[in-house]
């Protein structure tokens, strides 16, 4: 717990230093919604950047979803205006916090973000094929085992079922109990263990 906290200061000062440095316009009368675990999302967005393009989609290949430790009884749906200035988006029982950053959108959307009921650790997001001008940032909370096994995202189209045709595979950064990664557009995300497929006929 004290290194999360000593983790998690760390990346407050960080944050606040190139909040300092942007020279993006500020807008005085909006007051910007970022949560703790945010701030963590978007410096750790830097260094999932770093390692974009390593992993590679797979077109055509099958794979499972992980499942969640404790399944949820139904499903949890939030949905909020972002604009301009970004926001967040928090799905609390099901663990996610969704930060959209400032730049990211160049209008108010209605975003959508859905945990199906069940234990399967994957969202559909909406509107589908939204697309961002900055990295949305995904911070999930997962089990130390899972974590510690390594993780990657995988990009579907559809529902949210057991097994997904892979579209694309997005690095996963862990923090202790956090997966931290980015996606630029919105569709369905699930979570695997890292690089566990099943081949397609």
């Amino acid at each position: 717990m004290l290194r999360m906290q000593h983790l998690r200061a760390f990346v407050l000062g960080a944050f606040v230093f190139l909040a300092g440095c942007s020279d993006l316009p500020t807008a005085p009368e909006v007051e910007p919604v970022t949560p703790q675990n945010g701030l963590l999302g978007d410096l750790v967005g830097v260094v999932v950047g770093t390692v974009d393009g390593v992993v590679d989609a797979v077109v055509g290949v099958l794979s499972p979803v992980l499942t969640r430790d404790e399944p949820l009884t139904r499903d949890e749906v939030v949905s909020e205006y972002i604009g301009p200035w970004g926001g967040t988006i928090r799905l609390p029982r099901a663990g996610l916090t969704v930060t959209v950053p400032r730049g990211a959108l160049d209008r108010y959307t209605r975003i959508t973000v859905k945990a199906p009921a069940g234990d399967l650790l994957g969202y559909e997001f909406a509107p589908h094929g939204l697309q961002f001008d900055r990295p949305v940032i995904l911070t999930q909370e997962v089990s130390a085992r899972s974590a510690a096994q390594g993780l990657e995202v995988v990009y579907f189209d559809g529902t949210l079922q057991p097994t997904v045709e892979v579209l694309e595979v997005l690095p996963v950064v862990t923090f202790d109990d956090l997966a931290v990664s980015r996606i630029n557009h919105f569709s369905g995300y699930g979570y695997r263990q890292r690089g566990y497929v099943v081949a397609t006929d």
